[in-house]
């Protein structure tokens, strides 16, 4: 239930500040969505769980957060903490990595220079979404996770 407090807590404050930072427009909302950098980024978060052989760790940490009697173990939640340490570092990692993909690839396709200031915003959107995705998702999870332990 925390978990999804802090979610809503975190979309108010978001809001709050687009609101205090030149009004709230609704198109706002279409510049922030963007499912090609989404699926990179969810994608890459796959790739390290199944490279690393952790996929029934993840699963497992996931649903003992949605569940009120956990059965996962101090030493699972000790690993599952790990893992996603190690996720909110690749996140950061793919975030970044598809910005600048973007950037280069704006930058060498100038046709239209009125397109640039929104091809930058959509550009720099895979670091957003790899700081919101840290922020919201596994910041609580590590913190949930650790707790467990104890």
């Amino acid at each position: 239930m925390r978990f999804v407090l802090g979610f809503i807590i975190f979309a108010i404050g978001m809001a709050f500040m687009q609101l205090i930072s030149g009004g709230m427009d609704i198109r706002v909302i279409g510049v922030l969505a963007d499912a090609p950098t989404l699926i990179g980024i969810v994608a890459a978060i796959l790739a390290v769980t199944v490279a690393t052989g952790q996929m029934g760790i993840f699963l497992a940490a996931i649903k003992s957060l949605f569940t009120k009697n956990s059965n996962l173990s101090a030493d699972d939640a000790a690993k599952a903490a790990e893992l996603f340490k190690l996720l909110r570092k690749t996140t950061f990692a793919a975030g970044v990595l598809i910005a600048l993909t973007a950037l280069v690839l704006m930058l060498g396709n100038l046709q239209d220079i009125n397109m640039l200031a929104a091809n930058t915003a959509l550009a720099l959107l895979g670091i957003y979404y790899a700081v919101a995705i840290n922020l919201i998702i596994f910041n609580p999870i590590i913190a949930i996770l650790q707790r467990h332990q104890k």
